[in-house]
């Protein structure tokens, strides 16, 4: 496992850590614990040291599940101190300045630790700053740190780059969580937030190095386009791109199954940056996605949260990718409209529970305006 210096204490941090957002499910929707546990055992072995979760991943249950199997199942042949635990604060979650300190020991008692090693406010933005100022969180968590139950304290980030700036300004941070991969760094906000963070000499930990898996699973228009310039799979090359850049400390990876981790592990193995013609053919990848219809949906699930129908939001939006994907289209002016297959009527079926009450939108990290596309799915013939 290639490991990179964290600078401020000079410890190995695994280059590759392990998401607890996407672990693998039974069919009632709670986590695989067996399978599950095959993996983080396997990742460990491997080298990983780093595992990340969140107050809401698995409705609750991701935090749990490591602090069974991490920190107390196998608390002997996995000692605490051979590993590191990130957690996150929502602050959506905070009413009142009481509810801070309430969460933040459930979030201890529920990993069954005394400390988190990296801790963070939970995909901030200017808004979630101004109450996290308000209601004092930011005072909150020093104290935390000061008296070492918060090891490293930093956010992740959700938002403009005007209030990245600004908050990294105005606080003291030990490393700051992006979104970066290919596709935001050539045709989102992806190059200024990392420039931003990186000129304050603060490490990054990068979220989403393949987007949600959407990365991994390239359109044939942009699979052709990557076959040119790289023999690496779509996800190596995802992974790659990332640890082409000195200030990136982890990659996080929210893995599904074994053959996920393995392959990731595989990758992590001897990871090489990007030559310079990879380097200009991601940002040809990143065009061919764009100029195709994309929904940029990354699977976080925040929305189905407070969906009230109950939507499954990102698995249709998964499904309409791939329809999208598959269409034909003009490839002149002169050239008649291609037949096309009509939308699967599971997604329309989907698409038609929406009752556009917006609660889905501000949860939405990547600002997708849910209720609009499925607005334009029902009008679809």
């Amino acid at each position: 496992m290639i490991t990179r210096t964290y600078k401020k204490t000079g410890e190995a941090l695994s280059h590759l850590g392990f998401g607890g957002m996407r672990f693998p499910l039974k069919e009632d929707e709670s986590i695989d614990r067996a399978h599950a546990g095959e993996m983080l055992v396997k990742a460990y072995n491997n080298g990983v040291n780093y595992f990340d979760t969140a107050y809401g991943y698995h409705k609750g249950e991701s935090a749990k599940f490591f602090g069974d199997f991490l920190c107390e199942e196998h608390a002997k042949d996995m000692p605490r101190e051979s590993f590191k635990i990130a957690n996150k604060l929502p602050l959506w979650a905070v009413n009142v300045k009481e509810d801070v300190d309430k969460v933040f020991n459930y979030q201890l008692e529920c990993v069954k630790t005394d400390y988190f090693d990296f801790y963070l406010l939970h995909a901030m933005n200017g808004e979630l700053w101004q109450k996290a100022k308000d209601f004092e969180v930011y005072e909150y968590c020093l104290e935390k740190k000061k008296n070492g139950i918060i090891k490293n304290f930093g956010f992740s980030y959700h938002g403009t780059v005007a209030d990245l700036e600004k908050m990294l300004d105005e606080g003291e941070w030990d490393f700051v969580q992006l979104q970066f991969n290919y596709l935001d760094y050539f045709t989102g906000n992806a190059k200024a937030e990392y420039d931003a963070v990186t000129k304050r000499e603060i490490p990054v930990i990068v979220m989403e190095p393949v987007r949600g898996g959407s990365l991994a699973n390239l359109s044939p228009e942009a699979l052709a386009v990557l076959s040119e310039v790289t023999d690496s799979s779509p996800a190596e090359f995802a992974f790659r791109f990332c640890s082409s850049f000195e200030n990136v400390l982890v990659i996080l990876s929210g893995m599904s199954n074994m053959e996920q981790t393995e392959q990731n592990l595989k990758t992590f193995e001897d990871i090489r940056p990007l030559s310079e013609a990879e380097m200009n053919g991601a940002m040809k990848v990143a065009a061919a996605i764009k100029n195709g219809k994309y929904i940029p949906c990354t699977s976080c699930r925040y929305c189905v949260e407070d969906c009230p129908m109950e939507i499954a939001i990102p698995e249709t939006f998964a499904k309409y990718n791939t329809y999208l994907f598959g269409l034909k289209v003009k490839k002149s002016d002169s050239d008649e409209e291609p037949e096309n297959p009509p939308i699967p009527d599971e997604i329309r079926d989907e698409a038609n529970k929406c009752i556009a009450c917006g609660a889905c939108v501000s949860r939405c990290p990547q600002g997708i305006k849910i209720p609009d596309i499925f607005e334009d799915i029902r009008e679809q013939k």
